[in-house]
């Protein structure tokens, strides 16, 4: 049963993109148009519901923002608002939010909570090369200051984890739980502290050269309507 506030013509197609990142987006081979995940689950059921045709293809980050800035994709199917991209973009509303915790091997350091940023100066910590984790842990590092040892990924953090070569790593629970499954070898050896470092929060942009951007208030009828009977919830933790 389709949403009728806003009229949807059949010509109606989205391309979208977003970056290679399980378990949001990830390539199942060559084709940057092969690809599952979370956040084409989300999609798929989106371009159900409103019945607007929506093609998705996995690129680089950088390039995908670029491509959404010059109109050359109608927009990105998962990224973070901020004001550089408002410029090019309109958003919708966030239809994720995503807990980022501290992560930690408990036969190494016991159990580790947290309350203040200065709990954690006794820490090395483990953080993702060129991701952000909010402007309050980016004030943290520079001014109580943090001891941050730059990753290349998760995975690689959580080896270090293992040989207690850093003594905390970040990670958001749900790329988490997908190594997990991934790789059965860490189940059971780490732990996290129960207070989140940072919550994200996740939406759709859409070029304000595209042609299609007078959908974004369609998008959001359809997304809220996810998000308040269940659906996203039972995509994200089936």
């Amino acid at each position: 049963m389709f949403l009728t506030s806003l009229p949807v013509h059949a010509q109606d197609k989205l391309t979208l993109c977003s970056a290679d990142s399980p378990p949001w987006t990830i390539k199942n081979g060559d084709s940057p148009t092969d690809i599952g995940g979370l956040a084409v689950d989300i999609m798929n059921e989106l371009s159900r519901r409103s019945g607007i045709t929506v093609h998705m293809e996995a690129l680089p980050f950088k390039r995908c923002l670029k491509y959404t800035e010059h109109g050359v994709f109608d927009g990105c199917f998962m990224t973070i608002k901020n004001a550089e991209r408002e410029v090019y973009a309109e958003f919708t509303d966030p239809y994720l939010s995503i807990p980022t915790y501290i992560y930690y091997n408990p036969d190494i350091l016991g159990r580790v909570e947290w309350e203040t940023w200065a709990d954690l100066k006794p820490y090395t910590i483990g953080s993702q090369r060129g991701f952000k984790y909010g402007q309050e842990f980016t004030n943290a590092v520079v001014e109580i200051p943090l001891k941050i040892i730059e990753i290349q990924s998760v995975k690689s953090g959580l080896v270090m984890l293992s040989k207690g070569w850093v003594d905390l790593v970040l990670s958001n629970e749900f790329r988490f739980n997908y190594l997990m499954e991934k790789y059965p070898e860490f189940q059971g050896m780490f732990s996290r502290a129960e207070k989140p470092i940072a919550v994200g929060h996740v939406y759709m942009a859409v070029s304000r050269k595209s042609p299609h951007v007078a959908l974004v208030p369609k998008l959001n009828e359809v997304l809220d309507k996810m998000k308040s009977d269940g659906t996203i919830e039972k995509i994200v933790h089936p």
